[in-house]
């Protein structure tokens, strides 16, 4: 049992090293997802980031409806394994999230981010599947970054865009002159 946050992290990173050599990665995921229910916010922490591993459509499933629990710590850890996630999959509930009028700005920026990175790092997704999810995620960045309480007053849009994430705006039209 941890006894510290160190403790922790120090058993998840032993569980997720361990977890490159499962051969039934569907069955441990499926072990987790059981575990869910009778979890305490804490431990439901732990789980998300454990099946932010391996990915998978029920793991997505359940980590994205837990993004809008109404306990926080629990909204935070699915958001923070969201971010994380190893696929594709994950992009478009994460643009989505930031979408929404109720997400917080640190939450729409987490997930801009997380969903960029996914964007841009899943070379196996067809760019015909890919360009749509950058460009509505670029159009909430514009959002965020005229917000009165967001990236604006800190500099041009170009500069807010690349503050979130440096190489975003350059593969999705800075020399096209979308930004200003």
């Amino acid at each position: 049992k941890p006894k510290s946050p160190d403790d922790l992290d120090t058993i998840v990173g032993a569980i997720r090293s361990t977890l490159v050599n499962v051969e039934d990665k569907a069955g441990f995921s499926q072990s987790l997802l059981q575990q869910l229910g009778p979890a305490q916010p804490a431990q439901k922490g732990v789980l998300f980031q454990l099946l932010s591993i391996n990915g998978g459509t029920e793991a997505l499933g359940a980590v994205r409806s837990a993004v809008d629990s109404p306990d926080l710590q629990v909204h935070a850890a699915a958001l923070r394994a969201l971010t994380d996630w190893p696929d594709f999959s994950a992009a478009r509930p994460l643009i989505e999230i930031a979408a929404k009028s109720s997400t917080s700005l640190t939450d729409s920026v987490l997930a801009l981010k997380g969903g960029a990175r996914l964007i841009r790092s899943s070379y196996s997704t067809p760019l015909s599947e890919r360009v749509p999810l950058g460009l509505a995620a670029f159009e909430r960045l514009v959002r965020v970054s005229t917000h009165p309480t967001g990236l604006a007053g800190r500099g041009s849009r170009r500069q807010s865009v690349r503050r979130v994430d440096p190489g975003f705006g350059h593969r999705l039209g800075a020399r096209r002159g979308w930004f200003g």
